[in-house]
């Protein structure tokens, strides 16, 4: 899976300074397109990242490899 997606969760750019201010420039100007971007981008982090699915995927492969 790839972390971002883009003009979803978060905006990728090359690694050109100019597009990269380019799309800060458009994250500020927008305030709704900024909000979405944000919204989308920790309702990610917070399923990808939750404490109890994580913990859970850790034990399964414990088991997996030493049961």
């Amino acid at each position: 899976l790839e972390t971002i997606e883009n003009k979803k969760d978060g905006v990728l750019v090359n690694s050109v300074p100019a597009d990269l201010a380019q799309a800060v420039i458009e994250l500020l100007s927008d305030k709704n397109y900024y909000s979405m971007i944000s919204s989308n981008a920790r309702k990610k982090a917070e399923e990808r990242f939750d404490v109890k699915k994580i913990t859970k995927e850790i034990e399964d492969l414990y088991l997996e490899l030493y049961d």
